[in-house]
């Protein structure tokens, strides 16, 4: 048996006396040695015993062919315990996961709830003094930052619950203009506080898009995030709208560093960083939302430095002049 291990090829012997293998075989016992063989890797030894005048033990394509036959069925085994004991490790981390998101969401709840409730009333506070003051569109946007928040943690109760959770489309039509104030209002905060300038441009004012509001803003807050992250202070973010062929067009572009080609198609993907800071998921969150509205999302070369990211949607219709863009169905 060592020596059919030692040289990979199916070897006899006239007799089993010696062999501890065969203890009590006779001398006119004849011993077979097969190499057990998957995909050119010996796995094995089997070993048979058979009197001499066994014309199977003669036949050695046959055993050899056995051995093959038994080789790949001890890899197989082992290849599907390797992958039992995978969905097992996989089984046990999503229960973790779950629990995670579950824990998570439940502790951003309360003080979520009471930065609301005090925002509210702050609110309400400076629109009866001054409407127009610089302290209540800031906390004007400390509530519309909670709010946004709060979906955002119902969504993480709903993904801890259901492994095949996607996102309910509440559709409205909105300007999308209005879409583009909203986001750079929430992110505007964080602009100032670098001494940065955002530009808002249009070439289709007025056009509208049938989307779901909370979740299309957080395509453009993520775009304006990473936008806001990666350019320099005071440094220039511009956002524009236009219409191409059939779709209509939002483009961030940053002063920033830029992103090499080779980058471009995997920063879209979850968790890749690069030689970024983050967790790597804001973009990869605005892509599954863009495409969840039937969009498409994409990042640019720019004529100069840093980064251009668009993201489109397809036009379907015009109402009152106006051109209109529909979502996905949802469900």
């Amino acid at each position: 048996m060592s020596e059919t291990l030692r040289e990979g090829k199916l070897l006899t012997r006239p007799s089993t006396v010696g062999d501890d293998w065969f203890a009590g075989g006779g001398r006119s016992e004849r011993a077979v040695y097969v190499p057990l063989v998957s995909r050119g890797r010996l796995e094995g030894v089997l070993a048979i015993a058979a009197r001499t005048r066994n014309d199977h033990m003669r036949d050695h394509r046959l055993l050899s062919a056995l051995g093959v036959v038994l080789g790949l069925a001890l890899d197989n085994c082992r290849l599907y315990e390797g992958q039992r004991a995978h969905a097992q490790h996989l089984q046990q981390l999503n229960r973790m996961k779950s629990d995670f998101l579950s824990t998570v969401s439940h502790e951003l709840r309360t003080p979520l709830t009471s930065i609301m409730m005090a925002a509210e009333m702050l609110l309400e506070e400076e629109e009866t003094r001054d409407p127009q003051s610089t302290r209540g569109k800031l906390v004007a946007n400390i509530v519309r930052g909670a709010s946004r928040l709060s979906g955002l943690v119902k969504d993480l109760v709903n993904i801890s619950r259901d492994d095949e959770f996607k996102p309910r489309l509440e559709v409205d039509v909105v300007a999308i203009d209005d879409l583009i104030s909203n986001a750079v209002g929430i992110v505007q905060p964080l602009v100032g506080a670098k001494h940065q300038t955002i530009d808002i441009t249009s070439t289709a004012p007025g056009t509208v898009v049938r989307v779901d509001r909370l979740r299309f803003e957080q395509v453009l807050i993520n775009l304006l995030s990473n936008a806001q992250r990666y350019t320099p202070p005071a440094g220039h973010i511009t956002v524009s709208t236009r219409i191409d062929k059939r779709e209509i067009i939002v483009t961030v572009a940053d002063s920033g560093p830029g992103i090499s080609p080779s980058e471009r198609e995997l920063i879209f993907e979850p968790f890749y960083r690069g030689d970024r800071s983050g967790m790597g998921l804001g973009l990869a969150i605005a892509k599954s939302l863009a495409e969840l509205h039937n969009g498409r999302i994409w990042v640019e070369s720019s004529d100069r430095h840093g980064s251009e990211f668009c993201v489109a949607l397809p036009l379907q219709s015009t109402v009152g002049g106006r051109a209109l863009v529909a979502p996905a169905a949802t469900r």
